[in-house]
Order: structure tokens, then sequence, then C-alpha cells
């Protein structure tokens, strides 16, 4: 930043996001939200790239205050500050509806439509909300006048693929219709190409076009690529699985003070966000999306070092417990700050990854929860790799490192499961099955639910109806594009629960 101009910065920030970046767009624009406070270009930038990360109630309010700035400037009918105005209603709209706060994300979608009745991003973000708030046939109505073909705007195009994957209202194959074009065009940032053909991808797959889906599904794999060093991360997994017994660990001073936080963890791809749903419906709990900061405190308090992708700590003798109180203090309150949710007896922190700080969480999160969810190893991989690999999750860009990765989680999580499963250090441990809560959400629900301490809320059940819902790959139809990954699994690949 300090060898940047502000303009610079921006620009930098906006090509980050555009690029599907957010993580490295926030380290940019965290900087520039201290320094031009007052620009309201710079703080809504800010706002977005808090949404792409998964921050929803902090992007929030960083929109919210960039329309303020937008409302004090001088001049109100500037041709750009009318626009910029517009986008921040579409922004906030977009991530209310994250929130599930449908209501207040339909009217601010309104207030973007109010200038412009067609404005696609705001006609996008209107039907997700009213998807989101479960107005299917409102979403359908909102979005087919905007449904034309190959110049149908890719945001409509995503909206609709969206309602596809929830409903019957609309067809894959009318999806396909105007979302195909779209992928064929050139000039759509990787932002939004990359969702396009994923969702490209899963719509032919509904509609068992299984070979065209593969070439869509791994064009969007492609916009992934990134580097990631298998041996390192094996020998991560080795130092840990050697040293960080439950024996170790009882070494170190923890604290005391009662946290939030349970970790949902599992292979990538297991979809532990759907634990996150269900228990993010519940009134008491909140759901934090799949987080870095555990992993961000074991480097800052606790001088883990990044190996192979991992926060790694040789051993738990070398943790000082005046750190691990520190850290347990810091994770707790950006917990309740993601959500929003100061008295929230349970948060649910989603990211798969944090299989390998499992045991940093044991030292700083008193009476933790941990959810585990169990997958077959190809589903869940083939999910992972077509459909999740992101340049933060390089080891899925790739079949072979993919399939290297969860043989390495894989083995940390049995680990973790010998070492914490029987109440060490407080920790209390739940096995979750994705088939069975497909095929019995709301009994899984309850499970989970009782697990964290929480009395039954309906919402609960709702939710878990949604996500059983939600179409899967059938990865039998890709076999043949898949053989690295069903070879590089190893035992894994015959193993139908881990």
């Amino acid at each position: 930043m300090s060898r940047m101009t502000h303009q610079q910065a921006y620009t930098r920030a906006l090509n980050m996001y555009q690029a599907g970046e957010p993580q490295e767009a926030l380290a940019i624009t965290l900087q520039l939200a201290r320094v031009a406070r007052t620009h309201p270009p710079s703080r809504l930038v800010h706002g977005m790239s808090l949404a792409a990360a998964g921050r929803y109630v902090e992007a929030a309010e960083e929109i919210r205050h960039a329309g303020v700035l937008m409302d004090a400037a001088p001049d109100q009918e500037a041709t750009e500050v009318r626009a910029l105005r517009t986008r921040a209603h579409v922004e906030l709209a977009r991530t209310l509806a994250e929130m599930g706060e449908s209501a207040e994300a339909i009217a601010e979608a309104d207030e973007a439509l109010k200038p412009d009745a067609f404005n696609a991003q705001a006609v996008a973000a209107k039907a997700r909300a009213q998807l989101a708030g479960g107005d299917v046939s409102g979403a359908v109505e909102t979005l087919k006048p905007m449904m034309i073909g190959d110049a149908t705007d890719p945001e409509v195009a995503l909206a609709a693929g969206e309602v596809a994957l929830r409903s019957d209202a609309l067809k894959p194959a009318e999806v396909i219709e105007h979302l195909e074009p779209l992928t064929k065009q050139v000039g759509h940032p990787t932002r939004l190409l990359r969702p396009m053909l994923r969702l490209l991808g899963q719509m032919l797959d509904m509609e068992g076009r299984a070979d065209d889906a593969w070439v869509a599904l791994r064009r969007g794999t492609n916009l992934s690529v990134a580097e990631f060093d298998p041996r390192a991360f094996g020998q991560a997994v080795a130092t840990i699985t050697q040293h960080w017994t439950a024996e170790n660990m009882k070494t170190v001073k923890r604290p005391t003070e009662a946290s939030p936080g349970v970790l949902v963890v599992g292979l990538a791809g297991s979809r532990t966000d759907a634990v996150g749903r269900i228990l993010g419906a519940h009134p008491e709990a909140g759901w934090a999306g799949q987080t870095l900061t555990l992993s961000q405190m074991a480097e800052r308090f606790l001088d883990a070092k990044q190996v192979g992708g991992v926060s790694l700590i040789d051993s738990p003798v070398k943790v000082r417990g005046k750190a691990c109180v520190e850290a347990a203090e810091v994770y707790a309150k950006r917990l309740r700050k993601r959500t929003g949710m100061d008295d929230a007896s349970v948060i649910a922190d989603t990211n798969a990854d944090n299989a390998t700080c499992l045991g940093i969480a044991a030292l700083v999160v008193p009476g933790l929860r941990v959810i585990r969810v169990r997958r077959d190893a190809i589903a869940a991989s083939f999910e992972a790799h077509a459909l999740e690999s992101t340049p933060a999750q390089a080891y899925a860009c790739d079949q072979m490192t993919l399939a290297a990765h969860a043989y390495g989680t894989n083995r940390l999580l049995d680990h973790w499961h010998e070492q914490l499963s029987d109440g060490a250090l407080g920790v209390s441990w739940l096995d979750v099955d994705f088939d069975a809560l497909r095929a019995d959400p709301e009994g899984t629900a309850r499970s989970i639910v009782a697990f964290c301490g929480l009395g039954w809320d309906d919402a609960c059940g709702a939710a878990a109806q949604r996500e059983a819902a939600l179409p899967v790959l059938d990865v039998e139809r890709y076999r043949s594009h898949i053989k690295s990954l069903v070879s590089g699994l190893g035992p894994l690949a015959v193993a139908k629960r881990v």
C-alpha cells in the first residue's frame, strides 16, 4: 500500500475481487478502509470483498457506511454518485440475502430498481432474496422477463440456475439455453465465469449430459489453478500425528471461559456448510461460514508456521498457556463479529480445512465441540475438484494433489478422533453421515442440535430439508474422467464413509 497511490490500490483491489480472489482483495481494502475512510468507492469495494469472503455481517455494515458517505456527497445528482448508490443497494441486497434477511434484501433491491427497472444485477439480487425467503414463484416471476438467450446478463443466469437447483419452477434445460452461450463469450471476469461454468455443469449433469457437463466443470476448475506441495503437506501431517497427542496437549494450561465455537470438519467436498446452515437456522446459534480465523489465531498468537498449507506447530509442549488465553478471546470475538450474535451459545465454523488445526482448537476453544461430516471419499473429492476448487484451495485443482490431501486429511481426522473423542481435554465429538442427512434430514438435524446443547427448533428441520434436496453430482457418470483421483485415493476409494 505504501508503494501504491490510493487510486492504484483501489484498482488493484477491484481487479482481485473481479478475479474471484476476495482474500487478496481484502488484504488491500483493509488498508484502504483505514486511509480512505471518506472515499465511498473504497468502502464499497471493501464491503464487497468482505461479502465474497463470507463475512456478511461485517460486509453489510461496511456497505451501509459507504451509502452514508454517498448520501453526504456534495453533488447528489452526479451520474457517478447515482450509479454508485445503486451498486451499494445491489451489494447490500446480495449480502442481506446471504444472511437470511430476505425482506430487507428485497427492499434494497427494489431501491436499486427505482432508477432502472431493468438493472440486471438488481433483478438477480431481488430474485436471490426471494429464493432465500422461500418465494420461488416470485423469484421466477422476477427473472423471466430478463432471460433473453445469449443476451441474458450473467448474474440473471446464475440466479436462474440457483432456482433450478432448489426447485422445479425452472427446468435445467431452460437455464442451459441462457447460460451455455454466455460461457462461450469472452471478457467475463473470473468471479462470474467460474460459477457460470460450474452451474452449467450441474445443469447438464441434471439433464444426463455427463460428457458435456465434464467439459464445463473442467473449464471452471482450470480457472483455479494454483500450486500445492503434497510432500510438505504429508510431512506436516506426520509431525502432527507423531507429536500432537492428548498426553502432550494436557501439559498446556488452557483457558476456561466458555467459547461458542463448534468446528465442522471433514474431507473437502463433504458439505460441512450443510451443518452450518442447519445450526444457523436456530435462533440461539450462528453460522460463521468457512473462516480462516483459527489458523490465523494460531499464526498470530501461537507462532504457528505455514507448512504445506497447514498452520503447523511442531509440538503442543511449545505452546504457552498465556498465548492460548489470548487466542481464545480473539477467536470468540471474531466468531461473534462474523455472525453479529453477541449472545449466541453456539457458532459453527465450517471450514473443512480446520481438520489440520483440531489440536490447536482443543487448546484455545474451551468445551470444544467437533462435528465430523463423513461422506464417500470419491464423491466428496470429485465434488471438491469440480465445484469448490479455488486458488485458496490449491490442493483441489489437480486430481492427484487432491487425492493426497484427502488421504492426509482422513489420517488427521482419525488421529484426532482417537485422541479427543473420549472427552479428553473437554472435547465433544459427533459423527454425521452425509447420506443419512439426505435420507433423514430432520432426524439428523435433531442429533446435531441436541449435540450442541440446544433445544429443538423447526427452522433447523426446514434447513435440513433444503440441504437434503440439493442435487449431488452422480460420480459414477464421471469414472472415466477421474481415474487419477480414484487411483490416488487408494484404500479411501473403497471406503464408503470417511
